[in-house]
């Protein structure tokens, strides 16, 4: 088993070597040595940093006539491999370290007799890298190396690069690449930006002489991605080719890898003989430089001749500053950073080159601008307006830097800022505000000013509500109270006799406004509310001397409106001053009311003799008993009484509401209920005694109970209504106890000691106290049935 698992994990792997990305590109030639012998080589280029299989060996090319029909085979051997340098033709840029391509070079001959139509040649391999950028689905996209021999009579070999492809250009750097091509014979040449093939896949990644007809001509251009077509492989400024030359441009801006066709077609006499393609992933890498040299710019000043200049240059070991004054030779310095007192105002262009830690052959150059301008001065006044929190703003800043093109006023109130010359704000509320103004020349002069702003109130008023004396009177008045204003005050009420003073007077009832005008034209205005009391009213009632004919009846008065405190007089003998008065005897009663406006109210009311009966309703617990039996007699009355129950033989008190008695014959009872005014009622009720029979079957026992749960004579009990006292005990036929009671209530449920009892036929023995103490005694049997 465990040799099954490792030849699976081989064939899995090496399965995995076939199709991993690692192919980069080819081209295909061929050389005719006469006698219809052909060289055929073969160059395949691999990545050697992300690639995983090595390179074929031997390689096998497919071989096909112009009908696309499979004439033969021929299998390569390797005759040489290498890696292709990084090369990068400046001192100062370093090359990435992520990069590794090699070549393989395969050779060998074969014949081929004249063929009208000639031969096709392909080389196939599968796989790209996954991380190419401008071709979909680069996983599953093989590679095909391709040429044509022309058909007879054509004697011919096709061109050859003369170099070999570099294995990556940078980014944002212009891309020159001399891509010409030799030819034997001396043929026109004709160079052009052309789609690479697609061939293979990871079905079948390499080919061999069983497979080599599976992906037969013609073959599949590849696939871009877009934005990527033939017009912008790269990205950037697009890849081009020189038709006459082959010298290859580009300056690609997009980092990543690329895949691209160079193509060379070969004339002679003005016929196309052939094609050569050349299949090629390109590498798009940033290549930093060993030192770049970087200054602060543009620099502008205002009002000062003086530069301090700020290097911003790195990777350099020392400098060499050329501050770009005319008036000199001496404008230079060796300083990292120098300052410099230039003679006048104006614009100077000045050179900082830096050079290399690594490599002091290599040096940047940078240039930057100087502007001196004369003073710039900022500056604002305003003016404030005295009835609102409004203030309007007035730029005053020079212009001697260039007039100001753009404004920034900060209120400091939270508002947001404005950007125009000469604004009007309004301030939330008075107050003491910091406003900053920045300003900013045409020229790009920049200045801050700010000045503290005071806003005062603005005038205001309060005036004082009022209310006239009694309901309907025109005698109110009311007083305006001013803050903030500029004296003298001008006073105009909106009452009909348009008063002009602080204080308004004989106002009726109703919304009055007054306006005030100060010294400097601010108005405001302000309101007042004048009210009449609702007019003085009351309900008057009386309660009545009630039944006993004594002077207890009084008489209440509810007052409304008018204006409180009230002063009342009852016209009583005791002169009562109260809302209530008391002690009243039946008659008539009159109380006069006087408010706190001397308003005044009177009314009368009538105290009379009651004739009212206290609702009564006497009960007894149960109106018929046995001998010995106890009952609760109850008066059934509402309200504070005095009761008073006879006969009284035998009750428990009868001077309250519900007496408890033990009666030993026919009664009836009768109770006086009487409240606190004296008025009273009576009612009665009776009880009947019945005879008391202590013998069955009055009692009674049954002779047989079913304990089965079904609701239906579950349970053993002694019956009676007589029984006063009990005693109840039941044996098994062992004479063993298994149940005892002395309360009437309780049976037996069939159980001993939690559990169900037999069926059987048990003995039970029953002692009873009857009410009027007659005993009774009873043995028997009773049979438990499940």
């Amino acid at each position: 088993m465990a040799r099954k698992l490792i030849l699976f994990f081989i064939l899995l792997l090496s399965q995995f070597q076939l199709f991993a990305t690692h192919i980069v590109g080819g081209e295909l030639y061929y050389r005719y040595n006469g006698n219809n012998i052909y060289q055929i080589n073969l160059t395949v280029y691999r990545d050697c940093y992300n690639g995983v299989p090595p390179f074929d060996n031997p390689a096998f090319i497919g071989i096909w006539d112009a009908n696309n029909t499979l004439i033969t085979y021929l299998n390569l051997p390797i005759i040489a491999s290498d890696t292709i340098p990084p090369i990068i033709n400046s001192p100062c840029f370093i090359p990435p370290v992520d990069v590794c391509y090699e070549f393989a070079r395969y050779s060998g001959t074969i014949t081929l007799p004249p063929r009208p139509g000639g031969y096709q040649l392909g080389y196939q391999r599968c796989c790209r890298n996954q991380t190419i950028n401008n071709i979909v689905n680069p996983l599953n996209v093989g590679i095909t190396a391709y040429a044509t021999i022309p058909g007879s009579p054509a004697v011919n070999s096709n061109p050859v690069f003369t170099q070999l492809p570099p294995p990556f250009i940078c980014a944002g750097l212009d891309f020159v690449f001399d891509h010409s091509a030799i030819d034997q014979q001396g043929d026109s040449l004709v160079y052009e930006i052309c789609n690479p093939y697609d061939g293979a896949d990871q079905n079948i990644p390499i080919l061999d002489q069983n497979t080599i007809n599976s992906y037969a001509p013609p073959f599949q251009n590849v696939i871009f991605q877009p934005p990527y077509n033939l017009s912008n492989l790269l990205g950037g400024v697009p890849l081009t080719i020189n038709p006459q030359t082959g010298l290859l441009t580009a300056t690609p801006n997009t980092i990543g890898q690329f895949v691209i066709g160079v193509c060379v077609n070969e004339y002679r006499n003005g016929v196309l003989l052939s094609k050569t393609r050349r299949d090629y992933q390109l590498n798009v890498e940033p290549c930093p430089t060993l030192v770049v040299a970087a200054l602060q710019t543009p620099v502008l000043t205002c009002g000062s001749n003086s530069v301090q200049f700020t290097n911003n240059s790195f990777g350099a070991i020392s400098y060499n500053w050329n501050f770009g004054d005319p008036t000199t030779l001496a404008d230079t310095s060796l300083q990292v950073n120098p300052a410099y007192t230039y003679p006048d105002t104006g614009t100077y262009n000045v050179t900082l080159i830096a050079y290399s830690i690594f490599n002091p052959a290599c040096a940047d150059t940078t240039v930057g601008e100087v502007t001196l301008l004369p003073a710039y001065q900022a500056g604002f006044s305003y003016n404030l307006n005295p009835c609102s929190f409004s203030v309007t703003f007035d730029d005053t800043s020079n212009t001697a830097s260039g007039a100001t093109s753009q404004w920034s006023w900060n209120f400091s109130d939270g508002s947001p800022l404005v950007n125009t010359t000469d604004p009007t704000h309004t301030f939330p509320g008075p107050g003491t505000y910091n406003v900053i103004l920045q300003v900013q020349s045409a020229r790009g002069c920049r200045k801050t000013i700010s000045q503290t702003i005071i806003i005062p109130p603005k005038i205001a008023a309060i005036a004082s509500n009022g209310q006239a004396g009694c309901a309907g009177e025109c005698n109110g008045q009311s007083t305006v109270n001013v803050t903030n204003g500029n004296g003298p005050l001008i006073y105009l009420w909106n009452d009909p006799a348009a008063q002009t003073s602080a204080t308004a007077t004989g106002l009726c009832a109703g919304t009055y406004t007054v306006t005030i005008t100060d010294s400097t034209g601010c108005i405001t205005t302000t309101t007042s509310v004048i009210t009449n009391p609702l007019p003085l009213a009351a309900t008057i009632s009386a309660t009545d001397a009630y039944c006993n004919g004594l002077c207890i009846g009084s008489a209440t008065i509810n007052l409304t409106g008018g204006t409180t405190p009230y002063t009342i007089n009852w016209n009583d003998p005791q002169s009562q001053t109260g809302a209530v008065a008391t002690g009243l005897c039946p008659g008539w009663y009159t109380a006069t009311v006087t408010d706190d406006n001397n308003c005044s109210y009177t009314d009368s009311v009538e105290v009379l003799f009651s004739s009212f009966i206290p609702p009564l309703d006497a009960t007894i617990s149960s109106d018929t008993i046995f001998d010995g039996e106890t009952v609760i007699l109850n008066a059934v009355a509402t309200g504070n009484f005095t009761y008073s129950w006879t006969p009284v033989a035998g009750l428990s008190n009868p001077a309250i509401q519900n007496p408890v008695v033990t009666p030993d014959e026919n009664t009836t009872w009768y109770v006086t209920i009487t409240d606190s005014n004296g008025c009273s009622n009576i009612d009665s009720v009776s009880l009947v005694i019945k005879q008391v029979l202590c013998e069955e079957p009055e009692l009674f026992i049954p002779n047989a109970f079913t304990p089965n749960g079904d609701q239906n004579n579950d349970v053993l009990y002694v019956r009676g209504n007589t029984i006063k006292e009990l005693l109840f005990r039941v044996y098994d036929r062992w004479g063993e106890k298994v149940f005892e009671t002395t309360d009437p209530k309780k049976g037996w449920d069939g159980k001993y000691k939690d559990k169900l009892a037999t069926p059987a036929v048990y003995v039970y023995y029953l002692e009873i106290t009857c009410f009027g103490n007659e005993k009774f005694f009873k043995k028997g049997n009773v049979t438990l049935i499940r």
